[in-house]
């Protein structure tokens, strides 16, 4: 079953997970153990790494086979999201087709 890695451990990210698990996917929570990782406690699978450390991130996503990465409730994984989903050839945002309107695959 493939995999779609969700950046962030909070609240914010449960509701995300939830569906991600609805539409037949494993879900892979990414984030350091803070205080609170509740969105692991509902994830498939917990990897935890600083969702700012793309290398680390992009290794994940490869072992568990990512079919993407997304986050909600934060913009600090943005970068990451991008990078890692960009160096898998998946569907990637940038300021080139948010002005256009448009999605690189």
């Amino acid at each position: 079953m493939r995999s779609i890695i969700i950046l962030g451990l909070t609240y914010n990210q449960v509701p995300l997970v939830k569906k991600v698990q609805e539409m037949g996917y494993r879900a892979v929570a990414v984030g350091v153990d803070g205080s609170t990782p509740i969105a692991a406690e509902h994830a498939d699978q917990w990897c935890a790494i600083d969702t700012s450390d793309h290398q680390a991130v992009l290794d994940c996503a490869r072992r568990e086979d990512a079919a993407g990465l997304v986050t909600c409730g934060t913009s600090t994984a943005i970068c990451t999201i991008a990078s890692v989903n960009e160096a898998l050839g998946l569907m990637v945002v940038s300021g080139r087709n948010i002005s256009s309107n448009s999605f690189v695959h």
